[in-house]
């Protein structure tokens, strides 16, 4: 998967919210005024806040505003929900320099919907969990817009949008570049006839990148679209679902003039399996769920499919080998899926034997240097299968234990020797005839037989001794 995050998104948004620390409290900071406490995790000593909300249990809760001072001079400033003393709830935070986030937070971090703007202007709109980049988002500079998907801070997918002729940014809708960021499960989901031309969006353009369902056309004269008699203008017409500037879902079109007349109709992309799931929603449950490789790998360029596969192949081998198993078969006789047996070696040698035949195998032709990992692999599987060795050892050596042990309670009790005059016993059937008490009256070791008696009758009888437990 992608870890090259879009420009300032890692280097400049997720840095930490500069605080001040109490004596005794780490990251606590008192107003001096209200006795109301405020938290941050990263403080300085000349550091001091006041905060124009209201305290519960002498921490700063509900709506106001914290302001920070360095030395008596005013620092970062936020406004909006606290709870507990940190920030939790909706607010913005603003840097001295320039900067600021604007959205959900929780437990001091970004969480939930948010926008982080920059002092030059550029701004990230994105979803957050626990601090991260979690979600679809997309990026914006003073001449470009960039959108993405992220899971933990790493960049599943990344894509450059285009302007429109009203200055709003859409999703480019050529194939090359849409079938990357749409989920689909065909190689080419793709109509042949791709635009090449003016973009104009019309439908809802919220904070410059368009929202919602709207018509977006595409103006154009080339070899790439169908061709009229003449000069006439070529006209695609989109009729999409846009979130964030990024095409969300299925994509009919009609082919026209500049007229409007339609030439033809249907939808771009296959409606099959696949064909009609978000950009992100369904990756983020396949990645969560760790269950549907066959979504892995039709919703992830084959490239980051691979890369996701070796990542977690010691954590999640079976998923892994599953991821493997469908590259290989959705890319036959890839370079892929040559790397991807390689790597299905490695996961499947457990013993010993066939670890340093993989070993042996590889020895000259290791590109992903999985040598080293089958060494520490080989060593666990000596230790586990010596492990394993001496169990069965002490396993058989306690059977034999036991045998030896029943062998001679057995030679005991042929013998009479567990026997003596007047011991009573339970007899339990068989050849005791009904459940009662029995009383030893005599027994010969030579013949091992013995005389018993019923306790509740003057009934006698002669049984084996071996039969008298």
């Amino acid at each position: 998967m992608q870890k090259n995050v879009i420009g300032i998104v890692s280097v400049l948004f997720l840095t930490s919210v500069v605080g001040v620390a109490s004596a005794g409290e780490p990251g606590w900071t008192t107003d001096s005024k209200s006795g109301c406490k405020a938290y941050n995790s990263s403080v300085e000593p000349e550091d001091s806040l006041t905060w124009s909300g209201s305290c519960q249990g002498g921490y700063a809760s509900g709506n106001g505003t914290l302001q920070w001072y360095s030395n008596g001079n005013p620092g970062s400033e936020y406004q909006g929900e606290m709870r507990g003393g940190k920030r939790h709830g909706t607010g913005t935070y603003k840097w001295t320099d320039g900067r600021s986030y604007d959205g959900g937070w929780a437990n001091n971090s970004y969480d939930g919907k948010g926008v982080l703007t920059n002092s030059n202007g550029t701004k990230v709109i994105s979803t957050f969990a626990d601090g991260k980049y979690t979600g679809d988002g997309v990026s914006i500079t003073a001449s470009s817009a960039t959108a993405f998907v992220a899971l933990d801070n790493e960049f599943i997918k990344q894509m450059s949008l285009i302007r429109d002729s009203n200055g709003c940014y859409v999703s480019n809708m050529e194939s090359k570049t849409l079938n990357l960021y749409l989920i689909t499960d065909k190689d080419i989901g793709y109509y042949p006839n791709e635009p090449s031309g003016t973009y104009t969006w019309k439908g809802d353009c919220i904070n410059g990148l368009a929202q919602g369902r709207g018509e977006l056309n595409v103006d154009s004269i080339g070899s790439n679209n169908r061709v009229y008699s003449g000069s006439i203008k070529n006209s695609i017409i989109y009729i999409v679902t846009m979130k964030n500037g990024v095409v969300d879902g299925a994509v009919s079109s009609q082919y026209g003039v500049s007229k409007g007349t339609r030439a033809a109709q249907g939808y771009y992309y296959y409606q099959e399996e696949f064909g009609n799931l978000t950009h992100y929603e369904e990756v983020k449950k396949a990645l969560e769920d760790k269950t549907n490789s066959a979504l892995l790998v039709s919703s992830l360029p084959l490239k980051d499919a691979m890369n996701y596969a070796k990542k977690i192949e010691i954590s999640d081998a079976s998923l892994a080998l599953s991821i493997f198993d469908r590259i290989c078969s959705k890319y036959q006789n890839s370079n892929e899926c040559k790397n991807a047996a390689y790597h299905k070696a490695l996961i499947n040698a457990t013993t010993s034997n066939d670890i340093n035949d993989f070993m042996i195998t590889y020895k000259s032709n290791d590109p992903d240097k999985l040598i080293p990992k089958a060494k520490e692999k080989l060593s666990l599987a000596l230790k586990l299968e010596k492990q394993n060795a001496d169990k069965i050892e002490k396993q058989r050596a306690e059977e034999a234990t036991k045998r030896e042990q029943e062998a001679q309670q057995n030679k005991r009790r042929a013998n009479c020797e567990h026997l003596y005059i007047g011991r009573v016993f339970e007899g339990r059937g068989g050849v005791f005839g009904i459940k009662q008490q029995y009383i030893v009256e005599g027994f010969s070791k030579s013949s091992g037989r013995a005389t018993i008696r019923g306790s509740n009758s003057d009934y006698r009888q002669e049984v084996s001794c071996s039969d008298i437990e």
